[in-house]
């Protein structure tokens, strides 16, 4: 699944891939990349669903090809 998730940021626009990336990699609360990004707490929650939910849709193609679903 590590490989899907890998493949399925690379197509996310880079603002998706840069919250996912401050919030699962650097492990930022949201008001840490709300401060980071210059935004609201707001915002950074609609972008992380927004992220989310573009990151599970782009995963399903990639895990029915490799049978990992």
């Amino acid at each position: 699944i590590g490989v899907a998730v890998r493949k399925g940021l690379t197509v996310l626009p880079a603002r998706y891939r840069e919250v996912l990336r401050l919030r699962y990699f650097a492990k930022l609360s949201y008001e840490e990349i709300a401060d980071t990004l210059g935004l609201s707490f707001m915002a950074v929650d609609a972008l992380m669903r927004r992220a989310k939910g573009r990151l599970r849709e782009t995963m399903e193609p990639i895990l029915e090809r490799e049978d990992l679903k």
